[in-house]
């Protein structure tokens, strides 16, 4: 059986028209789907001061929750600005819920988030403190705040946020060590 053929709704990616992604994710709004569009902030310098722009975490995403089981993909890749669902050429691939309820975390959590490049390799840790708890991410830099990297498998992206060194800790999991992470940062 497909993932996207489990019953109950789920999350999938929409592959959206450059700079649409508020557009597409109001009309997804206004159709009566649950729709999420992460995004983050940054101050730009112009004549008239500094303005802060509030951009798109994933630009050309937008996720939107349905149950495909029911057929509600034709109203979804008919809204304007949408381009396909992300998947396979069969069928489209629902995201891991972890992922989606972790980025809502990141993105509502009082720490620094940006876009970063999708990372293949790397070590793997967990938050142990903070709003982020419980959540999963690779190593990017360590110093008395470690930048860390969280990937979204199915999009093939990553964002970057930067905790304090004392959140971090051990994936077991993973077969981590403190020492290796140490190394590998230095």
């Amino acid at each position: 059986m497909d993932q996207s053929e489990l019953p109950g709704p789920q999350w999938f990616a929409l592959f959206v028209r450059p700079n649409h992604e508020f557009a597409v994710s109001y009309s997804l709004r206004a159709k009566g789907y649950e729709e999420f569009v992460p995004t983050y902030s940054i101050s730009k310098r112009h004549r008239d001061g500094e303005k802060r722009l509030v951009l798109p975490l994933f630009p050309g995403y937008v996720f939107c929750r349905c149950d495909w089981t029911a057929n509600y993909g034709a109203k979804i890749v008919t809204t304007p600005g949408v381009i396909r669902v992300v998947g396979t050429s069969r069928s489209p691939l629902p995201l891991a819920e972890e992922e989606v309820t972790a980025i809502r975390a990141m993105t509502q959590a009082p720490v620094a988030v940006r876009p970063y490049p999708f990372l293949n390799t790397g070590d793997e840790v967990i938050l142990l403190e903070g709003p982020l708890r419980g959540l999963k991410a690779y190593v990017l830099n360590a110093d008395a705040v470690m930048n860390l990297v969280v990937s979204i498998d199915l999009l093939q992206r990553s964002v970057a946020i930067t905790v304090p060194r004392e959140w971090v800790g051990i994936d077991r999991n993973a077969n981590l060590y403190r020492q290796q992470i140490q190394f590998c940062c230095a």
